[in-house]
């Protein structure tokens, strides 16, 4: 049957009288995969009715005595490494196997009759024993193994109704929204992936369950902490190293910031947001990207960078100040050194400004000009600083005293012009 020369008829039948002395489990399986159904082999010759229906019986035997060898292998060796090794191997030679016989059914595909039936039922047989390691020995698995198929398929299957489920769950305009859209939208990329290709480890099962699994135990109606809300921290726990959702929590937290007034405010906010997110539960060793940087690093280097600039910002603000500071201090200076002291009162410096205006001794845009113009650099023994509004208002309403002294002391000028 492998070959014209080699196979005959007659192999069907042994095939099935030899099935008990197996060297090993998988021994019955192996010679009909690789040899017997393998047309790369040789010419597949006939099978009668007897024989497939022997062949059938032997396939549905096979998978009760693989399962219970791998069974009592497992509970008899000493220790967890030697079980571990023992799955694994079983595992690699049952994967090896599925895709050969994915390869004899492509090649035997225009055979409708025995042949085809037998390699289509083989295919089920190898599938169903990868499933069979897959959720009764997962513990023992490899991490980085590649998972089935059908293992996948049917996660895919399950992740896509819970997914569905969830989406109802997240009210419209709650915040909580975009985050949760970022994580559907990943969800669904993973389930519509086109071709299956053998690229998703058990560990990227195991992530996408776990976030699945802490998303559904959130209750969207319950109010969130100021700083970040129950899906971040969610996310921020099983370390969802998402570009998308890194670059939406920056702007989260740099909108945050934006939102408060004052420059001692947004410190404040950027201080307590970096204090809320180290004190955020976080599991170690697990990420969504095993080939990008953790959430934790990325927003903490973010934190301290922004710090820095918002402490480079104040020191440079601040010594700012100080230089308009002393300018200021340097200007007052100034001017005081260079004002005048006049012996009369701010009320009767403003009635002669005023009569010297009127009479065009002084001439300004307007009265108001004059004032502005020269009473900055004048003073009086009472007063440094004099307001030039105050001293034109008062012009306007002066007192009898103020008159006779303003008089008087025009009087005692006329006289010594005269004396010159």
């Amino acid at each position: 049957m492998l070959n014209n020369q080699e196979i005959k008829h007659r192999d069907w039948k042994e095939i099935h009288v030899n099935a008990d002395k197996e060297k090993y489990a998988l021994d019955w399986l192996d010679v009909l995969v690789y040899h017997t159904l393998n047309p790369k082999k040789g010419k597949l010759l006939g099978i009668s009715k007897d024989e497939e229906t022997k062949i059938f019986y032997q396939i549905e035997e096979e998978f009760l005595k693989i399962s219970l060898t791998i069974q009592t292998q497992v509970f008899s060796v000493q220790s967890r490494s030697e079980a571990e090794l023992l799955i694994r191997n079983y595992y690699s030679t049952l994967t090896t196997m599925l895709r050969q016989c994915i390869l004899n059914l492509e090649m035997v595909r225009l055979k409708k009759g025995a042949i085809h039936r037998i390699a289509k039922a083989l295919l089920q047989l190898t599938e169903e024993l990868i499933l069979l390691i897959e959720y009764k020995y997962f513990e023992y698995l490899s991490m980085n193994e590649f998972v089935s198929q059908t293992y996948f398929l049917k996660f895919c299957k399950e992740l896509s109704l819970r997914l569905n489920k969830l989406q109802g769950k997240v009210p419209v305009n709650n915040p909580q929204q975009i985050p949760f859209n970022i994580i559907a939208h990943k969800i669904s990329s993973f389930i519509n992936t086109g071709k299956f290709e053998y690229t998703t480890t058990h560990s990227n099962i195991i992530y996408k369950e776990k976030l699945l699994s802490e998303i559904e135990k959130i209750d969207f109606a319950e109010k969130s902490p100021p700083a970040y809300t129950l899906i971040d921290a969610v996310l921020i726990y099983l370390n969802f190293n998402s570009v998308e959702y890194i670059n939406y929590l920056i702007g989260y937290i740099e909108s945050s910031i934006r939102k408060k007034n004052t420059i001692e405010e947004k410190k404040a906010k950027l201080l307590f947001l970096y204090k809320s997110f180290n004190q955020l539960h976080k599991i170690p060793n697990i990420s969504y990207n095993k080939n990008f940087h953790s959430i934790e690093t990325v927003i903490n280097n973010w934190f301290r960078h922004e710090i820095s600039y918002q402490q480079k910002l104040n020191t440079t603000k601040t010594q700012s100040e100080s230089k308009e500071e002393k300018a200021k201090e340097l200007t007052t200076s100034s001017e005081k050194n260079h004002k005048i002291i006049c012996l009369l009162s701010s009320d009767q410096i403003g009635l002669i400004l005023r009569a010297a205006s009127d009479q065009k001794v002084i001439i300004s845009k307007s009265l108001n000009e004059l004032f502005k113009t020269i009473v900055p650099y004048m003073s009086t023994p009472v007063k440094e600083s004099l307001s030039h509004d105050g001293m034109r208002s008062k012009a306007y309403a002066a007192e009898e005293k103020d008159k006779r002294i303003a008089i008087e002391t025009l009087e005692k000028l006329i006289r010594k012009i005269k004396d010159f």
